[in-house]
């Protein structure tokens, strides 16, 4: 079979997802979105390894559901394969915004386009039908080890299940990720379903905050790179919905944005964290309404992101902008809404059922 016949079966799956999802009347936004990144797919033969994916992730364990994430945020394919539980385009969640396209044609158009089609949920799943030689069509060629160093499992993965000689091949990493793991844990241990938990719960945000009635239970439930500073920022800035939280969140992935003058906003009650740049979406929406120019937007969102003057460039006028200067790099906003969801998560678990959440981390995550 040709690269064409994936392309094809690939559209087919999607389109009836959109039907199942829209009915007859599907949004153009929507329609506009699978079109761009099929383009990706099709010129990096990207469709037999999202279509070996996704059966991987359905053979592994057709019926276990947890949270899951992506390595690239945006993709609106994987939402519609069942591997990314985040729509791009579900403006409730985005607090009235999307994920635009112009991300999603940029983080596809790179060496990145295989990371961002690669599910952290998934990844252990397949890493485990892989280990078992249950490989589902031949996804992966060579099982090249694991890193000791940072307990990276490493394979090549062939973009075509065909191919007969293995020389169109990639390098792909996989890592585990033990929160989601540990939540898993606390699923079977509770009984209740973590993608059912109310995270935008009032109740849920307090309890972060510390101030819930329940005090007696001891707090400690970030479980990120750095605790003390993702809490330090979170008790500052005082989040009081979900999605403020996922903002908090930015301020912690943004490298150098959480400086001493930010704090110092916040704790004089002077900072006003809805309009807080602190996403890559939050400097394109910041651009485009300056510029009234998606290209231009996103140019200018990208150079502030990666620390790029904008001294000497169109842009000129912006580089003494006090918030634009301070911001180095820029997490796009699925990935803030998948942390805090994490956090809301760990949060209602450790609210409701202290016990099990007390004996999970002991057991689990405490080493």
């Amino acid at each position: 079979m040709n690269d064409s016949y994936y392309d094809e079966l690939l559209l087919d799956i999607c389109r009836k997802r959109m039907k199942e999802i829209y009915g007859n009347d599907i949004p153009e936004e929507a329609k506009t979105r699978l079109d761009e990144e099929l383009k990706t797919v099709r010129a990096k033969k990207l469709a037999p390894l999202l279509i070996s994916f996704s059966n991987a992730v359905k053979k592994a364990d057709p019926n276990k559901r947890t949270l899951s994430s992506l390595y690239g945020w945006s993709s609106y394919i994987t939402y519609l394969l069942g591997l990314n539980i985040f729509d791009p385009l579900d403006r409730d969640l985005m607090n009235g915004h999307i994920c635009n396209v112009e991300y999603a044609k940029s983080e596809l158009s790179g060496w990145y386009a295989i990371a961002f089609y690669t599910a952290l949920d998934m990844i252990g799943k397949i890493a485990a039908n892989i280990e078992t030689e249950e490989c589902v069509e031949k996804v992966c060629h060579s099982y090249r080890g694991v890193s000791a160093e940072n307990d990276q499992v490493i394979y090549d993965v062939i973009t075509n299940v065909c191919i007969a000689e293995y020389d169109d091949s990639f390098e792909i990493i996989f890592k585990r990720d033990k929160r989601i793991e540990f939540i898993d844990f606390l699923a079977e241990l509770t009984g209740t379903d973590p993608l059912l938990l109310p995270y935008c719960d009032k109740s849920v945000i307090d309890f972060i905050l510390d101030s819930a009635d329940n005090s007696h239970v001891k707090r400690g439930i970030y479980l990120f790179e750095d605790e003390e500073a993702l809490g330090d920022i979170i008790k500052t800035v005082k989040p009081t919905d979900f999605y403020q939280l996922s903002k908090a969140v930015g301020l912690y992935r943004s490298f150098e944005t959480w400086c001493e003058d930010v704090k110092n906003e916040f704790s004089e009650e002077t900072g006003d964290l809805d309009k807080a740049i602190t996403t890559r979406n939050d400097a394109f929406d910041y651009f485009k309404a300056e510029l009234g120019d998606s290209e231009k937007a996103y140019l200018a969102s990208t150079k502030v992101r990666r620390g790029q003057s904008l001294v000497d460039t169109e842009f000129e006028k912006y580089a003494d902008n006090k918030e634009i200067c301070r911001i180095k790099y820029l997490p796009p906003r699925p990935r803030t809404l998948y942390d805090a969801r994490i956090i809301c998560t760990l949060a209602y678990y450790k609210m409701n059922y202290p016990e099990e959440f007390d004996f999970a981390y002991s057991k689990y995550m405490a080493k």
